[in-house]
């Protein structure tokens, strides 16, 4: 988790760069038929994570294998 809020990063990054976000939706889990009612089916990826490497990082996280991704929604925002 970043230390720093979205706010403080804007002040420590070039202040008019857009914030880039990418999320993960529509996340189908392999639970092995075990009810889990905490599985998220959207997560906000980090920009460290190259999109083939989404599914691990997803796995490694919530310890639960991914069946499927349906997108992964990019967005920028420019932070005020």
């Amino acid at each position: 988790m970043n230390k720093y809020s979205a706010v403080q990063c804007k002040d420590i990054l070039n202040a008019d760069a857009p914030y880039r976000r990418r999320i993960a939706v529509g996340i189908i889990w392999d639970t092995d038929g075990e009810e889990v009612d905490a599985l998220p089916n959207e997560v906000e990826i980090p920009e460290s994570v190259k999109d083939e490497e989404i599914p691990d990082y997803l796995s490694d996280k919530y310890e639960f294998l991914v069946s499927n991704i349906e997108d992964i929604i990019e967005t920028e925002e420019v932070l005020v």
